[in-house]
């Protein structure tokens, strides 16, 4: 997959958003489920070291932007695009963060290990596992066309050199 165009991976990136959707919509299913508890959700924690991460690779769209532009187009506005985007997912981040914090009060850690744990629905703990491989698996060789692709039109690297 990583040695395909991203015209020619427009299929598996259309599933991998379909599958996002799904199953973060499934994940506040779940949440609302298990119960809505009005315990109090402190507005700023004390140690963000665990979350920088998760923060840092969900904003990390920056990189595809000119991938993206070369490919678009011409009737797609760049403006437009990245804004809804970027407003839609912080919406959706925003929903399962908090909707997840008042649904389980002590979820310590990778947030998809309490989902899969087997306390939970069947359809959670699958789709879980599914998150992680269609949006964190199928990531990878989606970076690894951009990242050749960036190079090949910064002319920092040739064809050959830049599918190493």
């Amino acid at each position: 997959m990583s040695l395909m165009n991203l015209d020619e991976n427009i299929f598996i990136q259309k599933i991998s958003f379909y599958m996002m959707v799904f199953l973060s919509l499934e994940f506040l299913f779940q949440f609302y489920m298990q119960g809505l508890d009005t315990h109090s959700i402190p507005a700023f924690g004390t140690n963000y070291s665990h979350v920088m991460g998760s923060i840092v690779f969900n904003y990390a769209f920056i990189a595809v932007i000119p991938s993206w532009v070369n490919e678009k187009r011409p009737d797609v506005s760049v403006r437009n695009t990245v804004w809804v985007s970027t407003i839609a997912s912080t919406v959706l981040y925003a929903l399962i963060g908090i909707m997840g914090a008042v649904a389980y009060e002590r979820a310590e850690g990778n947030f998809l290990n309490k989902l899969s744990n087997v306390c939970s629905p069947t359809v959670t703990r699958v789709s879980a596992f599914l998150f992680a491989f269609g949006m964190i698996g199928l990531g990878i060789p989606f970076a690894a066309i951009v990242t050749r692709y960036n190079m090949l039109v910064g002319r920092m690297c040739g064809p050959s050199a830049s599918s190493f």
